[in-house]
């Protein structure tokens, strides 16, 4: 399980200007029976725009 932390840098296609590296500002993650969900809040290195993305992981 990949561990991301604020301030580290992902490679993920902005929506708006299809730059390929962003930022995480924020992470929430919320544990179920066999999964942890985490919602990664992720700002554009290029234009600052915010994104969101799921990832999940299996316990």
């Amino acid at each position: 399980m990949k561990n991301y932390e604020i301030g580290t840098r992902v490679h993920d296609h902005c929506l708006n200007c299809f730059s390929n590296e962003q930022k995480v500002v924020e992470v929430v993650s919320k544990e179920f029976s066999d999964r942890v969900v985490e919602t990664l809040w992720l700002q554009c290195t290029n234009c600052g725009n915010l994104h969101s993305r799921l990832v999940q992981h299996d316990r």
